[in-house]
């Protein structure tokens, strides 16, 4: 046996678990902020968060997706991707192109602070 072998399938059921129980933390959130939020964590997991400028997701990444992975539903989570194109979070919603993972994790920080976008 391995011990790093055993280390690092800790580290990634560690990870995931903290992922899972900050979804929960986020369960009445609104649409926006749930969006926003599995994005960062999608970014980060695949590991596309140490490329600077924007960040093309795979296309398995879909708006269907993201609405499963946030436990909303999907036109919630369309408009929210389409308030994130206007405010220029991101540049495409098919493929899911983020212009910047500075600017999405700056604006989920805003929404701790109480300082986030307005939606409808």
């Amino acid at each position: 046996a391995n011990p790093q072998f055993f280390h690092q399938i800790l580290d990634n059921v560690l990870i995931k678990y903290f992922f899972t129980a900050k979804n929960y933390k986020n369960i009445n959130q609104t649409p926006f902020y749930k969006a926003t939020s599995v994005l960062i964590e999608i970014v980060e997991l695949l590991n596309l968060h140490e490329q600077s400028g924007e960040i093309t997701l795979p296309a398995y990444i879909t708006q269907s997706l993201l609405a499963d992975y946030c436990r909303s539903g999907r036109a919630r989570i369309t408009e929210a991707l389409e308030t994130m194109r206007e405010n220029g979070l991101l540049l495409s919603k098919k493929p899911i192109i983020i212009s910047s993972y500075h600017e999405l994790l700056s604006q989920s920080e805003n929404f701790q602070t109480g300082n986030g976008l307005l939606t409808k």
